[in-house]
């Protein structure tokens, strides 16, 4: 299977999209490496969290960036296209 797709997808809040990333497909050391990338882009933070199903990989991996002495916690998916998973396990509170 190819990890870049074109073709006619619903995501899942609903869109309808014309590609797709399978990320289901990326492997543990995938997810690594990602995070890695990740942790040299993203300010320092205390925790993260992965928002299911997609991001909780990517957490697991992330969390080894962590450092305890700051107070910012990240939320992580695998793709975004609405922000809808996120505000969805956010809820009311603030994310930038």
């Amino acid at each position: 299977m190819n990890l870049f797709q074109l073709g006619e997808y619903i995501s899942h809040s609903g869109e309808e999209l014309d590609w797709k990333i399978e990320c289901d497909d990326l492997s543990t050391d995938d997810w690594k490496c990602l995070a890695f990338i990740a942790s040299q882009k993203l300010p320092p933070f205390h925790s993260v969290i992965g928002i299911p199903r997609g991001g909780l990989e990517f957490a697991r991996q992330l969390a080894y960036y962590a450092k305890p002495k700051h107070s910012l916690t990240i939320y992580v998916d695998d793709v975004y296209t609405t922000a809808g998973s996120f505000l969805k396990a956010v809820g009311s509170r603030r994310i930038d």
